[in-house]
């Protein structure tokens, strides 16, 4: 072993010669060009099955449970971190156990099974349907597009605030690693681990309490708020940054803001949608299923965008600059992110008061 190459490095690199090569000795092809090829097919087919499946179960779900929109969408994130938390494993315990094959056997298996099993069990909600518990459609309201999405700035506000809560998502995860282990932490494999489950876990604490508060409260946008704030406070510290002569980084440091970057990305998370749902509402569209396609599917999208702009642009800017000064950079658009939240909070708060004081006149 190479005396510039850690344990666990050689331990992850050498796992994954084992898998290439038993893949090689099983008749797979090793063709560079037609791999990335197959890749690209198959992350295109991949993203387009997730939007398609998240899109309709989450819709379905709020026509079915009205008055739950934001509990819904929480819950749906928490089961997805609790799949991106234990996937790994089942991958690698399969890997041992059956080889390169057996974990695609077994998760496409059961993705086959599930698929009949929504067909079964889901019900058929068709479009336009009204959330159950509406007696009556109103004709008279319209129904929402992405084009009133778009040119709404109170609608694709929280909207731009989940794109960017990915954006610094898709930086820490692409980009933490190699900072924890080449800065002055020089934190092992484990360390980093631990910290990435710390985040994962404050994130799933946090969703499922976020969406039960954003569907009782008037203003879900205060989440929001402290979600950016947080996000700001953390990525001062992950540097650390430079104005912090004295502040180095440390384990100890960067584990201790873990839980603060789970906490901040679930807060916007799941406020987001709350806040354009009820936006939607507000603005008089109609509350039907054609409105929760609409709002997931864009939704959804933001998300994705940010999972692909995020870790691209950091990496050009952490080569150009370093992992402290962009980090920077993350935390003022967190911090802008949080003032342009206060002063829609603000102008909603004079809307709502002007409007009690016309109806007292009236």
């Amino acid at each position: 072993m190479p005396s510039w190459v850690s344990k666990q490095d050689w331990v992850s690199v050498s796992s994954f010669s084992r898998a290439y090569r038993e893949s090689i000795q099983q008749g797979y092809r090793d063709d560079v060009s037609t791999y990335l090829i197959v890749t690209l097919i198959l992350g295109f087919i991949d993203g387009v099955a997730n939007a398609a499946c998240s899109a309709t179960i989450v819709s379905i779900l709020m026509t079915l449970i009205p008055g739950h929109e934001s509990s819904i969408t929480a819950w749906t994130e928490m089961f997805l971190g609790f799949g991106y938390m234990f996937g790994p494993v089942l991958g690698s315990l399969l890997f041992e156990v059956g080889g390169f094959a057996l974990p695609y056997y077994v998760v496409g298996g059961i993705v086959l099974v599930l698929a009949f099993a929504l067909l079964l069990i889901v019900p058929n909600v068709k479009p336009g349907s009204l959330a159950k518990g509406q007696e009556t459609k109103d004709d008279t309201k319209p129904s929402l597009t992405i084009k009133n999405v778009v040119t709404s700035f109170r609608l694709s506000l929280p909207f731009l605030d989940n794109f960017i809560i990915y954006c610094g998502n898709g930086m820490v995860d692409s980009m933490l690693q190699p900072h924890m282990r080449k800065s002055a932490a020089q934190a092992t494999q484990f360390q980093v681990s631990m910290a990435f489950l710390l985040m994962a876990a404050f994130y799933m604490l946090s969703t499922p309490v976020v969406g039960y508060a954003c569907d009782r409260i008037k203003s879900p946008i205060l989440f929001s708020i402290a979600g950016n704030i947080f996000m700001f406070v953390a990525f001062l510290f992950v540097g650390p940054a430079p104005f912090f002569p004295s502040l180095s980084a440390s384990v100890p440091l960067l584990l201790g803001i873990m839980p603060i970057f789970g906490l901040g990305y679930g807060f916007v998370l799941v406020s987001t949608f709350s806040r354009a749902y009820k936006e939607s509402v507000q603005q008089g569209y109609r509350d039907d299923v054609n409105t929760y396609m609409v709002l997931t599917g864009l939704w959804t999208a933001s998300f994705h965008l940010g999972s692909f702009v995020g870790p691209t642009v950091a990496g050009f800017i952490v080569d150009a600059i370093g992992f402290p000064q962009t980090s920077q950079i993350s935390m003022a658009v967190f911090l802008l992110m949080a003032i342009v939240d206060c002063i829609q909070y603000y102008c909603q708060g004079r809307k709502s008061k002007s409007r009690s004081q016309y109806e007292n006149l009236t």
